[in-house]
């Protein structure tokens, strides 16, 4: 009679341990699952930089410079917009609840109401209508993926989001105060859909 209880032990024995690693492997994978969560959160993309070169009754001028996600500039130039708060619309576009895009649209101030405002978007659109600060990025990889962007571009272009017009609706970091001179950047979290202004170098 000993041998059966012997084996019923070690068979228990065994479920046990074979139960203990698969939850030490499930807890593995959610602890994986959430650090990558909190990476993705942490990750920005600075799709735009600005310069402020001059501010006065006559308006403010801006130097202005786009980048790809490889952080290579694509476009700069300057704009003078009428007032002293410039301001940059950005066209958020949720592809998915933790995946949003972000286009510069619009320049506009105080004084500028956004649909009058100076139209960004010529400057980064390449010559079959991709957004060129997505260049290096999953949706430049493939035709179809590419095809895909270009039609949600033109759409943002014609002031539309998933088919809806989003007229005035623009996403702006909030600042104020700033100082001739100074660097700023636009970031933008993609996990979150939120864009963040930051002084830099």
């Amino acid at each position: 009679m000993r041998k059966p209880i012997f084996i019923g032990l070690l068979c228990s024995v065994g479920a046990g341990v074979y139960g203990l690693y698969h939850y030490q492997q499930s807890h593995e994978r959610e602890i994986q699952q959430l650090e990558a969560e909190a990476a993705a959160i942490r990750q920005t993309v600075t799709p735009l930089k600005f310069r402020i070169t001059s501010s006065g009754d006559e308006g403010t001028t801006v130097e202005i410079h786009l980048y790809d996600l490889l952080g290579n500039d694509i476009a700069h130039w300057e704009e003078t917009v009428p007032g002293r708060e410039p301001t940059f619309g950005f066209a958020v576009d949720p592809l998915a609840p933790k995946q949003h895009l972000a286009f510069p649209v619009k320049l506009y101030s105080e004084t500028v109401a956004p649909y009058q405002g100076i139209d960004l978007t010529a400057h980064y659109a390449a010559g079959d209508g991709y957004p060129r600060i997505f260049d290096h990025s999953p949706y430049d990889a493939t035709p179809t993926a590419r095809a895909q962007l270009i039609e949600r571009f033109a759409a943002i272009r014609q002031g539309k989001l998933n088919g809806q017009a989003f007229g005035n609706d623009l996403y702006a970091p909030s600042f104020h105060g700033f100082r001739v001179g100074r660097i700023y950047a636009i970031e933008f979290h993609p996990y979150t859909g939120t864009p963040n202004l930051r002084e830099t170098e």
